[in-house]
C-alpha cells in the first residue's frame, strides 16, 4: 500500500535531518548549539503578519552586566502600519532578558526614517555609555542615566546614513567619535564629552563604502592610541570587491594608502589583533557564486602586507554565505578566534592556532543557529554574565518573523584570558628599571588583579611570582638594566617577565607572552638601556639622555618582507649614520640562529636575505645593532 506524505512535513523532516547531521560534525563546542536553548530577547510586536529588522548593541544600563538596546523597524502588514521602536531589555544574569522598556515609539504611514544602526559610546564623564542611533534621516543621541535610556537628547539632521561605527579619530583627544556612511561619503562627528556630538562633521571624505572600520593599523591598539592623542585610528572600507585603506594623518585627515581587488564581493570587514602583539590584522569575508571566502592580511609592526593574504579559505560548506564577522578569544588562550555567521544562521568558529598561521580550513564548531530562509543581520560575541564565557547575540529576519536571540557559551564561568603585555623602561632615582605595560583591552569584566612572574638565566629559567598589581604598569625595582657600550654586547635577554590575569573568583589565566631584558649590575648610570627581544612590544636600545641619539633612533628603520614567509624573506634596513652593522636572528628562547651580517655600512638603504629552509615553522626575531642602537623585530616562518 502506498502512503501519501504531506510535502510540507516531508521537507521539514528532511531539513531537520540535514541540520542534525551538520550540527553533529564538529566535536568542539564553544556555543550551545541547540536551537531550543536559544534565548529570545522580548520585543514589542508579536502579532502575526508583523515583519521587520532590528539593530542592537549591548552595554550596562541597570546593572554591571551588559543590557541590550533594540532599534526596531517593523511593518504590521495587516494595517500597513510602519513602526519605529527604541527599547532596552535588562540582563537578569541567568540567561534571560526582561520585557522591553520603551524609550522611543513612532507610528508612521509610510516606510521612512528607518533605523540603520546603534552604538553605545562614552559621551560624558561617567562610567556608563550613552546610546547613539543612526537613521536614514538623522543621528539621535539618547542618554544612559538613572538605570534607563532617556528620550532623545540630540538630533543631527546631517547625520543621515546607512552604517555607523565608532573610533578614536579626532587628534585633540582620545575619546571615541562617531562615523557614518551614506554610501558615497564618510562623515565623522566629534565627541564633545558633554553628552553631545558636534552637530556638523569635523571631517567629510568622498569615499564610496558599504562598510568601514576605524581602528589602529600603524601602531599597537590598546597601548599607543589611549596614551598618545597624536596617534589616531586609521580607516579600512569596502565596496563590492574593492578594499581601501586610509591612514590617519593625526590632523583630522585621512591619506589614501592602498587598495586591492579581493576577487569576490565582500560582506564584512574587520580589524583585529590575531597575533597577540597589539597590531591589528585585516580580516575580510565575502562570496563569489557558490563559494564563500575568508582572507587575513598580516600586520607586522604596523606594516599591513596586502600583496597576498597570510590566510585564505574558500568553501561553499564551511564558510557561511553573506557572512558577518565577530572576533573574540573563545578558548581563552590569549589569541583572538574568528566567528562567522550568515544565511540561515550557519555559524562557523575558527580557533586561532597561535603560531602565526591563524586558522585551520575546517571550523572547530559549525552549527545552524537559525531556521531555514532566515537572514542574519548583525552579530556580536560578548561575555554576557561577567563570568568569562563568550556568548553570541544575533539579530535575524525572514518573511514571517524577526528579532534578536542569545546563544550562550557552553561553559560560562571560566578563567580569564592572559593579558597583552608590552616591554618598556623607566628611571627610578639614579637607575633605570624594567617596566611592564599591561593592556586592558581584553575586556575582562570581573577583573581582580594581575600577577607578575619573573624567570632568570641564573635561576634555571623558572617563573616565580614576584608581585601583584591592579594597575596597568609594573616596575621591577630589584633589577638594573645593563649598560651597553660600543656597538652593544649583542647578548640575548637573561631575564624574562610574564603576567597572569586573575578574576573575582580567583581564577587565573595562563601566562602571557614573555618580555625579555638584559639585566645586571650597571657600570655607568648615564647609558643604561633596555633590550626586549621578545614580547608584544619590542623595546629598542637608545640613550634616554641624548636628544641626538633619540633622533637617530627614530630614523633607524628595519623591516622584512614577506612576513610571514616560506622559506626566504628579505630584510630591509635604513641607516641614518654610517658605522658597523650587525644583524642577527634568534629563536623565541633567545638562542642565536645566525649572524646575517657584521660589517661596515654607509648611510642609506640596504637589504640582506634570510633563508629559513633548515628551520621549523614558528616565530623568530631579527636584531640590528649599530652606533649604540639596537632594534628588534619579529618574523614568522610558515611551512
Amino acid at each position: 500500500m502506498k502512503t501519501n506524505i504531506n510535502p510540507i512535513i516531508r521537507n521539514l523532516v528532511f531539513t531537520l535531518l540535514i541540520l542534525t547531521s551538520i550540527n553533529s560534525q564538529s566535536s568542539a563546542q564553544y556555543l550551545n548549539s541547540e536551537l531550543s536553548q536559544a534565548k529570545y530577547v522580548p520585543k514589542i510586536f508579536h502579532d502575526p503578519g508583523t515583519v521587520g529588522n532590528v539593530f542592537f548593541d549591548l552595554s550596562p544600563i541597570s546593572s554591571d552586566r551588559p543590557d541590550i538596546s533594540l532599534s526596531t523597524n517593523a511593518l504590521y502588514s495587516t494595517f500597513n502600519q510602519h513602526f519605529r521602536e527604541g527599547t532596552w531589555n535588562q540582563n537578569n544574569g541567568s540567561g534571560n532578558f526582561s520585557n522591553a522598556n520603551i524609550f522611543l515609539n513612532e507610528n508612521l504611514s509610510s516606510d521612512e526614517k528607518k533605523f540603520k544602526g546603534s552604538v553605545f559610546t562614552k559621551l560624558r564623564n561617567q562610567s556608563k555609555e550613552d546610546l547613539v542611533l543612526l537613521r536614514e534621516n538623522q543621528i539621535q543621541v539618547h542618554w544612559n542615566e538613572n538605570n534607563s535610556i532617556t528620550t532623545v537628547k540630540q538630533v543631527i539632521p546631517e547625520g543621515a546614513g546607512n552604517f555607523v561605527t565608532k573610533g578614536s579619530f579626532n587628534w585633540q583627544d582620545n575619546t571615541d567619535d562617531i562615523a557614518i556612511t551614506n554610501g558615497s561619503q564618510i562623515k565623522v562627528f566629534k565627541n564633545l564629552s558633554n553628552g553631545f556630538l558636534e552637530s556638523t562633521p569635523i571631517a567629510v571624505f568622498n569615499i564610496v563604502a558599504t562598510k568601514f572600520r576605524l581602528a589602529q593599523i600603524t601602531t599597537q591598539d590598546g597601548f599607543n592610541s589611549s596614551s598618545n592623542p597624536l596617534d589616531r585610528a586609521d580607516l579600512v572600507s569596502f565596496s563590492g570587491s574593492i578594499v581601501s585603506i586610509y591612514k590617519n594623518t593625526d590632523q583630522n585627515q585621512l591619506q589614501f594608502f592602498d587598495s586591492f581587488n579581493a576577487g569576490f564581493d565582500l560582506t564584512d570587514i574587520e580589524l583585529a589583533d590575531l597575533n597577540d602583539d597589539g597590531f591589528n590584522e585585516l580580516i575580510i569575508v565575502g562570496k563569489n557564486g557558490v563559494n564563500n571566502y575568508i582572507q587575513v592580511y598580516s600586520n607586522n609592526n604596523g606594516n599591513l602586507f596586502l600583496n597576498s593574504p597570510a590566510y585564505s579559505n574558500v568553501s561553499s560548506v564551511n564558510i557561511p554565505s553573506n557572512a558577518l564577522i565577530s572576533v573574540s578569544d573563545l578558548n581563552v588562550d590569549g589569541y583572538n578566534d574568528l566567528l562567522l555567521s550568515g544565511y540561515e544562521g550557519l555559524t562557523s568558529i575558527f580557533i586561532n592556532k597561535g603560531n602565526g598561521q591563524y586558522f585551520n580550513t575546517i571550523p572547530e564548531q559549525k552549527n545552524y543557529l537559525e531556521y531555514p530562509s532566515s537572514s542574519v543581520t548583525q552579530i556580536k560575541t560578548i561575555d554576557l554574565y561577567n563570568k568569562g564565557g563568550i556568548g553570541l547575540v544575533m539579530s535575524y529576519s525572514n518573511s514571517t518573523n524577526y528579532g534578536v536571540k542569545v546563544i550562550n557559551a557552553t561553559v560560562e564561568n571560566i578563567p580569564p584570558p592572559p593579558p597583552i603585555v608590552a616591554g618598556s623602561k623607566t628611571r627610578v632615582g639614579a637607575y633605570i628599571r624594567p617596566k611592564i605595560i599591561i593592556s586592558d583591552n581584553r575586556g575582562v569584566k570581573d577583573f581582580k588583579k594581575y600577577q607578575i612572574f619573573k624567570a632568570k638565566e641564573n635561576a634555571g629559567w623558572v617563573y616565580n611570582l614576584i608581585g601583584e598589581t591592579t594597575e596597568n604598569t609594573f616596575i621591577d625595582n630589584t633589577e638594573y638594566l645593563q649598560y651597553v657600550g660600543g656597538t652593544g654586547d649583542g647578548l640575548p635577554p637573561n631575564c624574562y617577565y610574564k603576567v597572569k590575569s586573575v578574576d573575582s573568583s580567583n581564577q587565573a589565566s595562563i601566562l602571557s607572552k614573555g618580555l625579555g631584558y638584559r639585566v645586571g649590575i650597571p657600570s655607568c648610570l648615564c647609558e643604561e638601556t633596555a633590550t626586549a627581544s621578545q614580547g608584544d612590544n619590542l623595546v629598542s636600545n637608545s640613550n634616554e639622555n641624548s636628544e641626538n641619539q633619540e633622533l637617530i633612533s627614530k630614523k633607524l628603520k628595519i623591516t622584512n618582507f614577506p612576513n610571514p614567509f616560506n622559506p626566504t624573506t628579505k630584510i630591509y634596513f635604513s641607516l641614518p649614520k654610517e658605522g658597523q652593522v650587525k644583524i642577527s636572528v634568534f629563536n623565541t628562547s633567545g638562542q642565536l640562529i645566525k649572524v646575517l651580517i657584521n660589517e661596515f655600512k654607509n648611510v642609506g638603504d640596504h637589504t640582506v636575505d634570510f633563508d629559513g629552509s633548515n628551520l621549523s615553522s614558528g616565530i623568530y626575531f631579527y636584531r640590528i645593532e649599530t652606533n649604540n642602537l639596537i632594534e628588534t623585530k619579529r618574523m614568522i616562518l610558515t611551512k
